[in-house]
Order: C-alpha cells, then sequence, then structure tokens
C-alpha cells in the first residue's frame, strides 16, 4: 500500500441507502506500466451501498498481437507486460450491508495482484460476487473479519482460464463476534494449459 498511485475514498453516512450501485472501473495495461490503487470504503450504520469493480485493459491481448512490433519482436513495445496492485479496504457499520461484484477482464499480458479486506460490524453483512476472466498471473487475496456479533459474509469467486493463465486465489474468513456467519464458495472452469490455485 506505500506505493499506492491512484486512490479512491467511498464514505456511506448512516442510515443513507444508496439505489444504484456505484461504479468503479481501472482502466489499466498499457504495456511496460504499472498502476498502484488503493480503494476505501466506509459505511456508516443502517447502511446499505453496492459497488462494482471493473479492471478492464486499456489495451487488449488481440491488438497487442496485431500490432507490427508483435510478440515475436522482444524489443517491441507489445511484448511488454503491464502490473496492477489493487488494494480495497472495506469497514462496515452496524446493521449495514455492503454488495460488491469485481469483474477482472485485464488483458493476457497483465500481471494483477489484488488484496480486499472488511471488518464487518454487528449485524452487518457483506456479499461478494467476483469473476477472474483475464491476466497472465492473477494474485487475490481476500480477508473477511467478522468482528460484531451477528454479522455475515457471503463470497462467490468464480474463475475462467485459457491459454496459460495462472490463477493463485486466497481467502481468510475470522470469525471474532458471537453469531456469525460465513459462507465462502469458489468453482473454476480451465481450458488449455490454465491453472489455478484455491
Amino acid at each position: 500500500r506505500a506505493l499506492w498511485s491512484q486512490g479512491l475514498l467511498l464514505r456511506v453516512p448512516d442510515g443513507v441507502r444508496l439505489e444504484r450501485p456505484v461504479v468503479l472501473r481501472w482502466i489499466v495495461g498499457t504495456p511496460g506500466t504499472a498502476l498502484f490503487a488503493r480503494t476505501v470504503i466506509s459505511v456508516g450504520e443502517d447502511a446499505e451501498v453496492s459497488v462494482v469493480e471493473e479492471q478492464v485493459s486499456a489495451t487488449t491481448s488481440a491488438s497487442a498481437i496485431a500490432s507490427p512490433a508483435g510478440p515475436t519482436d522482444p524489443a517491441g513495445p507489445a511484448d511488454h507486460q503491464a502490473f496492477f496492485a489493487g488494494t480495497t479496504e472495506v469497514q462496515i457499520g452496524a446493521g449495514s450491508t455492503l454488495s460488491f461484484a469485481g469483474l477482472q477482464d485485464l488483458s493476457l499480458r497483465q500481471v494483477a495482484f489484488q488484496h480486499r479486506s472488511a471488518v464487518i460490524g454487528r449485524s452487518a453483512t457483506v456479499r461478494w460476487a467476483l469473476a477472474q476472466l483475464g491476466s497472465r498471473v492473477i494474485r487475490s487475496r481476500i480477508d473477511n473479519t467478522l468482528e460484531g456479533n451477528g454479522s455475515t459474509v457471503e463470497q462467490a469467486e468464480i474463475v475462467f482460464g485459457s491459454a496459460d493463465q495462472l490463477f493463485d486465489l486466497t481467502s481468510y474468513t475470522r470469525h471474532i463476534g458471537r453469531d456469525t456467519t460465513g459462507n465462502l464458495l469458489s468453482k473454476g472452469a480451465l481450458a488449455d494449459r490454465s491453472r489455478a490455485y484455491m
């Protein structure tokens, strides 16, 4: 986090219930560049918000392959990788709900590290729905801390791999409060030489 170069703070005050989702879009992947992003989401008490995060490439792998200095030319810019490191830090107040949908569809020349963490208050709920589609290498970690009594986390993560993609996905949920519930589901469909570690 010390290296972050782009960031966003989303604060939802007590009692506010947003009807429409907040959309965050990271457009990354210019060859030979790196982006370090930090997102902080703070939800007050008795509030509700939905967030959609899209991680998409500035250039597609197809356009990179079709460029004149393609992947067979080591000096060509299309051959250079790009790097994305993103952290999302979530704090949920008592009785609140956060629904977070994440779509990662970066080019196959991208390396991406993601870290998402949530501290969930009394009778609060966090719902993660995450899809990992792109990137040459993706390393993702999710840390849920069920701090408040009666807090809940629901997490679903899916992977669709092809070519020689590598997915390294880790999830931790700590039950600190009483009567807490954690429901985590991870599934993957892999083709070609792609691999996933969950």
